[in-house]
């Protein structure tokens, strides 16, 4: 599929189905994470997978919507920026700061 299609085609998903999210599904889209280009492939992510209830509700408050809580598996995508690749001037490649 041509990228222009994947953009025409896209939509956001706001209501997801209780069915939990079969494992096969779930590897391939970690491997795609692991595989993910990184400045010097230092890879300074790491993908934590969050089934539990308890957990998302902690989670809530970072994104407050009921279908945030409601899907089957919520993956964290968290960043280490003191391993993350640095510029010799010291800007960090990973030196985004999330929108709240």
């Amino acid at each position: 599929m041509a990228i222009l299609d994947i953009m025409k085609t896209r939509y956001s998903v706001r209501d997801y189905a209780d069915t939990p999210v079969e494992e096969e599904k779930l590897m391939k889209v970690l491997e795609a994470g692991k595989w993910a280009p990184s400045a010097c492939n230092i890879q300074p992510c790491t993908i934590i997978v969050i089934r539990d209830v308890a957990t998302k509700l902690k989670l809530r408050p970072a994104y407050n919507r009921d279908w945030f809580v409601s899907a089957p598996v919520i993956l964290s995508i968290c960043v280490d920026r003191q391993s993350a690749w640095a510029r010799a001037t010291g800007s960090a490649m990973a030196s985004w700061t999330p929108r709240s």
